[in-house]
């Protein structure tokens, strides 16, 4: 059994097993990150700045909850608003930084 509340860390499960829950405080949003058997995926609960280097080519998605968020791939700049989804195919060797202080970071190797 897992008690999750808000600004835990995202819980990963073989999204093949049975699962159930019974909610103790309300109505709750959730979201999801499915890959195949096999895949390598991650998310984190972004709150501040989060910066990484890839180290092999990733797709990178990144949710906004309540708050806006600025992604920077390389070069490029990103704005999402709240409730704002975005992703991009990365390549190896690049800098990602993501600045927000209520945000999903999604990252899927490729």
């Amino acid at each position: 059994m897992h008690m999750l509340g808000k600004g835990d860390a995202p819980l990963a499960f073989d999204g093949a097993v049975l699962t159930s829950c019974e909610l103790l405080g309300g109505a709750t949003q959730d979201f999801n990150l499915m890959v195949q058997g096999g895949a390598s995926a991650r998310m984190l609960r972004i709150n501040g700045g989060f910066q990484m280097t890839t180290n092999t080519p990733k797709i990178i998605a990144v949710y906004t909850h309540n708050e806006r968020a600025t992604v920077e791939i390389g070069s490029e700049i990103y704005e999402l608003s709240q409730h704002e989804f975005g992703w991009m195919h990365v390549d190896a060797n690049r800098d990602i930084y993501v600045l927000g202080s209520d945000a999903l970071l999604m990252e899927i190797d490729v």
